[in-house]
């Protein structure tokens, strides 16, 4: 009888546990950053997708030449893929080979689904480095964060879904031996992440 107990006791406990964890995945932490404007450039916004942030300083934006290339590479890199990104803008420190990718994906299915189908296909390829995952609200903005790091660079990749269900994507991508000279800098420009009223196509 006292083992009964126990074991009811044990599994109460499991089940408590559980609706725990269910809730923190359904609720994700909402954060706070902390932006030194020093450390940030000037405001880009974006009224198709409705999203407005500041890059981090003296990483600015391409010329519509390269950013015509690199779609172009981009397409080709994702014939196979079951979702299609599209790249919105890029943000280049050409000193020292920092990147910033906006984009956001064709909506052919609801924006979760399209999150967890990108997440599915990145982890099912050939990944060097180790990955640190996890998931946070952040201006009525609920974000899934990738950090890859590899020998030669690091990836803050944010999969962002917004209150009114538009999903975007922000990548900062730096090399390695510049990591910690820049991690303030994408910390802050993070924090000026605003989700604004989308411009409705005609």
């Amino acid at each position: 009888m006292k083992l009964l107990r126990i074991l009811l006791i044990i599994l109460i406990s499991l089940v408590l546990l559980n609706c725990t964890k269910d809730k923190k995945k359904e609720e994700p932490e909402t954060l706070i950053f902390i932006v030194d404007s020093l450390l940030i450039g000037k405001r880009y916004t974006n009224e198709e997708i409705g999203v407005s942030f500041c890059p981090p300083k003296e990483w600015n934006q391409l010329s519509a030449e390269l950013m015509r290339s690199i779609e172009q590479s981009l397409q080709e890199m994702e014939d196979s893929s079951s979702v299609d990104i599209i790249l919105q803008n890029v943000f280049l420190n050409q000193k020292n080979s920092c990147i910033c990718f906006l984009s956001t994906f064709q909506k052919t299915m609801p924006a979760a689904q399209i999150r967890n189908t990108y997440l599915t296909e990145l982890y099912a390829g050939d990944i060097q480095g180790s990955i640190n995952e996890g998931s946070y609200m952040y201006n009525g903005v609920n974000i899934r964060q990738i950090i890859h790091v590899q020998d030669d660079q690091v990836t803050i990749k944010l999969v962002c879904i917004s209150d009114d269900e538009h999903i975007f994507m922000l990548d900062y991508i730096v090399p390695s031996k510049f990591y910690e000279q820049y991690i303030r800098s994408i910390e802050s420009s993070i924090g000026t992440l605003i989700k604004n009223k989308r411009r409705e196509n005609k």
